[in-house]
């Protein structure tokens, strides 16, 4: 498993309790607040769940890693790429691009695996029985419950950030026209993997009011963000 995914699941209480085989591959069993994942090299091959008394099983049918590909079929056309939006986007960038969108899809998946277990957990605290439904006392305590259980990841999410923002805040601050501000943008591009528009104008004031956000994200939102306590003081932290 990824590490960062191993670090997330031992971080909500997860343990790996053996090994297993699922279409020939030996993964690790992991076990999370009532869900059992078969994971071999960060991809779950078999997830088994108890969520909200409702057992659910999925088994991969078909699975192939390692597989010999050379640079050849990676070779894209003679044609212009563009995101989204209809924008040109820079073919040198797009293996950074992709790189980025395989690790977004992975942690996706992976904190989809830690959602289904809290649900589980929060539905077995609330005194869910299985095939029951839930009353609105007991939905009311799940959601309480599945809240605190996501107060690690959220608070993770919004701390990610703060690298990007210091890079940011180093770069902008030296940035005296719209050719140095954009030098700063594509730094950023690169470094998160987003796909940011040029900056079309760059003034004293608009640099003074990107400064004013940046500055408010690194002294007021982040301190907050870090000794929050509960997802509800995540959201004021994130509102102030």
């Amino acid at each position: 498993m990824a590490s960062k995914g191993k670090a997330m699941m031992q971080q909500m209480g997860g343990k790996k309790t053996g090994m297993d085989k699922v279409l020939g591959y030996s993964c690790e069993v992991w076990e999370l607040m009532g869900t059992k994942q078969c994971i071999y090299k960060g991809v779950s091959l078999k997830v088994e769940s108890n969520v909200m008394g409702m057992k659910h099983t999925e088994v991969a049918t078909k699975a192939e890693f390692d597989i010999s590909i050379s640079k050849d079929d990676f070779k894209l056309p003679d044609f212009p790429v563009t995101n989204e939006m209809g924008k040109p986007i820079d073919k040198d960038r797009l293996g950074k691009m992709d790189k980025h969108a395989k690790n977004d899809a992975q942690e996706q998946q992976e904190q989809l695996a830690v959602l289904m277990g809290a649900m589980s957990k929060a539905s077995h605290k609330a005194g869910v029985q299985p095939g029951q439904r839930p009353n609105a006392k007991q939905e009311e305590q799940m959601q309480n419950s599945m809240m605190n259980s996501m107060l690690p990841m959220m608070k993770r999410e919004i701390l990610s950030e703060e690298k990007n923002m210091r890079l940011a805040k180093a770069c902008l601050e030296a940035a005296d026209t719209l050719k140095e501000a954009n030098i700063c943008n594509r730094k950023l591009n690169e470094m998160s993997g987003e796909e940011e528009e040029p900056l079309t104008s760059w003034n004293a004031e608009e640099k003074k009011q990107i400064m004013q956000d940046i500055n408010h994200y690194l002294d007021v939102i982040l301190p907050c963000v870090k000794s929050a306590t509960s997802t509800q003081a995540i959201q004021e932290c994130v509102q102030r």
